[in-house]
């Protein structure tokens, strides 16, 4: 697994954080499992944990398509983080524990490939590079 930031983030926060990476770079938020090679970005993004999903930065790479995994049964198509320039994302999981609100998994986002290719993202001012 690569690197890892973790932000427990409510669907509120998620939102304003897509909003702030999209005004500095054109990414889109696909899914990183799917039943086709071709990937389409989501138009609404889920608020639960499940599914994990892939950030994609066009500027680095205008075009995405899945790769056939044959050694599951039944077989799928998922996006090759190791080989591309994307990043992991998952959502928190809300859950209620004794009628209180908690957060029970930060929001995850997992650089996976090179992390010198992550260079040339977009970063504003407050953020650092890895």
């Amino acid at each position: 697994m690569g690197r890892q930031v973790q932000l427990s983030m409510l669907p509120g926060d998620r939102d304003a954080l897509l909003r702030e990476i999209r005004s500095h770079a054109p990414v889109d938020v696909v899914l990183h499992d799917g039943d086709a090679v071709d990937v389409q970005p989501l138009t609404s993004i889920p608020d639960t944990s499940d599914p994990t999903m892939i950030l994609w930065n066009k500027q680095l790479m205008p075009t995405l398509q899945r790769k056939w995994i044959d050694s599951a049964t039944p077989g799928y198509y998922r996006v090759d983080q190791l080989a591309f320039p994307v990043l992991e994302f998952s959502m928190s999981m809300l859950t209620v524990d004794r009628w209180q609100f908690t957060l029970s998994t930060a929001t995850t986002v997992t650089l996976e490939a090179d992390s010198t290719v992550f260079n040339t993202w977009p970063l504003s001012p407050g953020l650092h590079q890895l």
